[in-house]
């Protein structure tokens, strides 16, 4: 997918090479990591400010790029709907307390738990179990767009694919909703998964209850869970069993 620099630096694609460095200025002193301690966000901000800027810098990329998002500039609810969104995040200071900058990407969340009920005196049987599975869109490979479609960094997490979520004094790392863990949105999205970069598909798994089966807690099925974007890894599916009466 054709990667929109320009948006990184909250600029139009017909700007020139002194509003380019301007504007990485600007948004290199906001979230320098030396002023912005222990925040996730806006390291990861000014890792991809200095990358597009590094990028834009050289007039050959400058204008290929310019010619490819040529096309979709007059596209409505495409650029320039996500230009005119809320700056990146919002309060960082919310979440320096118990932060450091360990990970910058977590794993996605592949696991799945369900609740399963059998019949008495069939907990010894295999049991036929379905579910509904996220696997990688076989259209776009996972990517949420063709080739030519374009790829802008989501807002709401700043592309590090989660959002840190505090409530009163317990904090924790959840997937981003609004690019599902991708860290980027798709302008231009694969009609077969809408630009989500996963389909849901039934699927049918023969499971063995464990002997004897646990009372109110969860058994491990390693690798049979959601799939990941890029296909190479599988999350794990935890059942709770319970036997009618």
């Amino acid at each position: 997918m054709i990667r929109d620099y320009f948006s990184d630096l909250e600029l139009s694609s017909d700007c020139d090479s002194e509003a380019i460095r301007q504007a990485y200025r600007r948004l290199a002193r906001r979230f320098h990591p030396d002023l912005n301690p222990r925040d996730e966000y806006a390291a990861e901000s000014f890792r991809r400010i200095q990358e597009a800027f590094d990028y834009l810098s050289v007039d050959k990329n400058r204008e290929d790029l310019r010619q490819k998002l040529d096309r979709w500039a007059s596209k409505p609810g495409s650029l320039q709907k996500w230009r005119k969104e809320p700056q990146f995040f919002g309060d960082p200071q919310g979440f320096t307390d118990e932060w450091t900058l360990k990970s910058p990407r977590p794993a996605e969340e592949l696991s799945v738990h369900i609740k399963v009920e059998i019949q008495a005196g069939t907990e010894t049987k295999p049991q036929s179990v379905e579910l509904n599975l996220l696997k990688p869109c076989s259209a776009c490979r996972g990517q949420g767009g063709a080739s030519q479609s374009v790829q802008t960094t989501c807002k709401a997490c700043a592309g590090l694919s989660y959002q840190l979520i505090r409530r009163g004094a317990f904090r924790w790392k959840k997937t981003c909703d609004s690019c599902l863990g991708k860290g980027y949105q798709v302008v231009g999205a694969c009609q077969n998964c809408t630009g989500s970069g996963k389909i849901t598909k039934r699927e049918s798994l023969i499971l063995s209850p464990p002997q004897p089966i646990p009372r109110d807690s969860e058994v491990c099925y390693p690798e049979k869970g959601h799939t990941s974007f890029d296909g190479k890894m599988r999350g794990d599916l935890w059942v709770q069993w319970k036997i009618k009466s």
